[in-house]
């Protein structure tokens, strides 16, 4: 089991505006043991809360300030998140009491830090019964669907039952910070602004964690939301890559993760899945392989970097057909034109004596982005992008 450290303490001297919070003789300290799992689940939770929070997103911040998952807005307040996992069975509720009490001390620390400056405060698990409601109560008012991120606001969803067993889990919490040393005070601590959220989210393969980030339900819901269409390749391929960009680095457990970057990564993975039309049919055979090695390098080199497609698709929107005939013709003068355009050549150095293979991957790439500019299109209209 690879094993990760947490951030040294929940405290950050940018962020607090009182010495009460940090006593000079004593560190909060968040310091933990952290497995390979407990780090997919969270990066799996950031992913799918930033995906259903995609419209206003700005970024997403694990392993923030103050808490594991950070989301920020350009129109509110941020939501901040404290993400517990089980590795067993997530029917077993055994450590749900101990999780849910460690989950609100951070939350009502991350309250005291920022005040009022935040619109949500969440509890994110899988266990499917959080709350350790009584059988009765949880299917009746809880029980999650297997494809979706359940939410539920204090206030407004949570049933008695719950709220009580809340409740008594702050008060211990609080407890637990006040021997600490450490402000244990709930005056920022809006339960109105509380939330509860279940993930179905188990482990399935011990060996292969990509395998698990896939049998995420809702995460496969979401990608289809996004793509307007249940398309299983290329959400395989989505989730692959956010878990390789994302997921699959257990030495770095701090990320700030931009919404454009997950717009763009939608992007190359749509354009990576166009057909290989022009190629066949309109670069030279001997040439072929060299085009498309290079292409798919560049897409592959070039994922998080979005500037070839937004000129490719500027130059689209502004091309002047009106003086060709049919379709063909205007499909072929606009690849051409880009063939040749001086700024896109700079994104594909090559040789003097490779020019033509050059020219032919610029337009073997400016077909494909064609072909798939409707879906791009709508993929951005998504993000808000």
């Amino acid at each position: 089991m690879i094993k990760m450290e947490k951030q040294l303490s929940l405290f950050s001297t940018d962020d607090l505006d009182s010495k009460e919070l940090k006593p000079e003789d004593k560190e909060k300290n968040t310091q933990a043991s952290y497995s390979a799992w407990g780090w997919l689940f969270q990066i799996t939770a950031a992913i799918v809360m930033g995906l259903k929070y995609r419209k206003n997103l700005t970024e997403i911040k694990v392993e923030g300030k103050t808490e594991d998952i950070e989301l920020y807005f350009k129109n509110k307040k941020p939501i901040y998140v404290q993400a517990k996992s089980t590795g067993k069975s997530i029917e077993d509720t055994s450590n749900a009491t101990q999780h849910c009490t460690a989950a609100l001390n951070t939350l009502i620390n991350t309250s005291n830090i920022k005040k009022n400056n935040y619109s949500q405060l969440i509890y994110i698990s899988n266990f499917l019964n959080p709350l350790k409601l009584t059988d009765e109560v949880w299917r009746a008012l809880w029980k999650p669907n297997k494809d979706e991120l359940l939410v539920q606001n204090y206030a407004n969803d949570i049933p008695k039952e719950g709220k009580d067993y809340l409740n008594e889990r702050a008060d211990e919490a609080k407890n637990q910070l006040k021997k600490g040393g450490y402000l244990s005070t709930d005056y920022y601590f809006d339960w109105n602004k509380v939330s509860v959220a279940t993930l179905i989210f188990s482990r399935k393969n011990e060996e292969n964690l990509e395998d698990n980030i896939k049998e995420c339900a809702a995460l496969n819901k979401l990608v289809d939301e996004i793509l307007e269409r249940d398309t299983n390749v290329l959400r395989d391929n989505i989730e692959a890559e956010l878990y390789r960009r994302y997921g699959n680095n257990a030495t770095n457990f701090k990320l700030t993760i931009k919404k454009n970057e997950i717009c763009s990564l939608f992007i190359y993975k749509i354009v990576q899945g166009a057909p290989e039309t022009y190629l066949e049919k309109n670069i030279p055979i001997f040439e072929q392989a060299d085009v498309e090695t290079y292409a798919k390098g560049f897409i592959d080199e070039q994922s998080q970097n979005i500037e070839v497609i937004n000129k490719i698709l500027a130059d689209f929107y502004e091309f002047d057909a009106s003086k060709y005939n049919n379709e063909d013709e205007k499909l072929n003068a606009f690849i051409d034109q880009e063939g040749e355009d001086k700024q896109l050549k700079s994104y594909f150095p090559m040789d003097e004596k490779d020019e033509e293979i050059q020219k032919g991957c610029l337009k073997y790439l400016t077909y494909k982005i064609l072909y798939k500019q409707r879906v791009i299109k709508n993929t951005r209209e998504e993000f808000s992008i």
